[in-house]
């Protein structure tokens, strides 16, 4: 693996009073919410972007999945929900999903536990609208609530929803099953966001809005996710399929500030920050570790080669992807 200087990517400026001035979180948190909140939705109350759902016969559904139904293998009859107009989310009900997800990362044991639950949760929903594909008009996918389980791209997602024991998944078959599931996983990824914010700043209420359509079926929409190996998958997926330009993809890809690789899920084990405690925070040490680090390379001549640098660090070691490191160097592998 060879790394070479090229022209910088990250060039935020400042504009938030707690982040210092070499990155601005603004485009951050525009380009991730930019698809997850983007869909033919009635907003009430959270703003107006289209009318009362079709009445059709597909629309004119209101029942809801058992939770038993929603298997890893999805071989299910293919059925597409939206809610009733009078079903209409209620801030209160918003709230409440913060509430919650506040209550589950408050009992995890460490910070190792809470920072996969967190970034976990920012994952569903980033895997569900990734596969959007603005150039396929029959099946440009998108946040449909729909996972293709059996891909090794989204192994470890079943930790965070499952039929057995997933706490995030309990939660909304109790409470929440009135909403889609594309809807409720934007609305989760939303309160993680504000809830590992500095304190808790980042809040995109009023950018939210429901009515997302599940699909029950998406087949090889895996294939349709970024890799990790170069910066040809950035672009291929966020600039080619998805529509963003450049400072979006390097926006969105900061998400990997939270959470953290399993070697047992991806091959890649560690954090993308220099600590267990700050892989549970929402900011921009992302960044910072990619400018200011001595990479290395990692696994070489492997299908898992990344980066690292100072050692195991208890457990938790640095790490950064490919697509992370051609961010700032052209990368040949």
């Amino acid at each position: 693996v060879k790394a070479k200087y090229a022209i910088p990517i990250i060039t935020f400026t400042y504009k938030s009073s707690y982040y210092s001035q070499e990155v601005d979180m603004k485009p951050s948190i525009r380009a991730f919410v930019w698809f997850v909140l983007s869909s033919s939705a009635t907003a009430c109350p959270f703003g107006s972007s289209g009318g009362a759902p079709p009445n059709d016969t597909v629309h004119r559904q209101r029942l809801r999945h058992r939770l038993s139904n929603i298997n890893i293998d999805h071989h299910r009859p293919e059925q597409r929900e939206l809610q009733l107009e009078e079903d209409c989310l209620t801030e209160d009900t918003y709230d409440a999903i913060y509430s919650d997800i506040e209550a589950m990362s408050a009992v995890l044991a460490d910070n190792v536990s809470r920072s996969h639950f967190l970034g976990g949760i920012l994952r569903l929903a980033a895997h569900d609208f990734m596969d959007f594909d603005m150039n396929d008009t029959a099946a440009p996918m998108g946040a449909d609530g729909c996972i293709d389980w059996q891909h090794e791209a989204n192994n470890g997602l079943e930790t965070i929803w499952c039929d057995d024991g997933c706490p995030l998944t309990q939660i909304y078959q109790e409470k929440y099953s009135v909403m889609s599931r594309a809807d409720f996983w934007v609305a989760s990824a939303n309160a993680v966001i504000k809830l590992s914010s500095p304190n808790n700043e980042l809040d995109l209420k009023s950018t939210f809005k429901w009515g997302r359509v599940d699909a029950d079926q998406c087949p090889d929409s895996a294939l349709r996710l970024p890799g990790a190996s170069d910066c040809g998958q950035v672009q291929d997926v966020f600039l080619n399929r998805l529509g963003l330009n450049w400072t979006d993809a390097v926006a969105l890809i900061g998400g990997h500030t939270l959470g953290r690789g399993n070697s047992n899920f991806s091959g890649h084990e560690g954090i993308w920050v220099d600590t267990d405690a700050e892989a549970t925070i929402f900011d921009k040490r992302y960044y910072e570790e990619v400018l200011r680090r001595a990479w290395v390379p990692r696994n070489e001549g492997t299908d898992v080669q990344d980066w690292t640098w100072g050692g195991n660090n208890d457990g938790s070691p640095r790490f950064m992807l490919n697509t992370d490191m051609c961010l700032l160097f052209d990368i040949e592998t």
